[in-house]
């Protein structure tokens, strides 16, 4: 029975928050922040770079032999270009 007092006792208490404990004042709940929100990451925008030269000098294909990850054979798969860049 005393130790049910005592739990009873510490769930009764206010909640811990840096203007009555020892945590730091960036663990305080924002207000009119829901909880677990988190801010999204800006999409860039699409097309919007600098245009790539219609003629270059040199052109570099680059093709994957093995995953990265799990290492898997990746020759007899149909890969297309991820990313396109111009080094000036």
């Amino acid at each position: 029975m005393a130790r049910v007092a005592q739990l009873e006792q510490a769930t009764s208490a206010p909640p811990k928050t840096p203007e009555n404990s020892s945590l730091p004042p960036s663990s305080s709940p924002k207000p009119n922040v829901p909880k677990g929100w988190r801010r999204r990451k800006r999409k860039g925008r699409p097309e919007r770079g600098r245009r790539l030269h219609p003629a270059p000098d040199k052109v570099v294909e680059k093709w994957l032999i093995a995953c990265p990850e799990c290492g898997a054979d990746l020759r007899p798969v149909e890969q297309k270009p991820h990313a396109v860049y111009e080094r000036i």
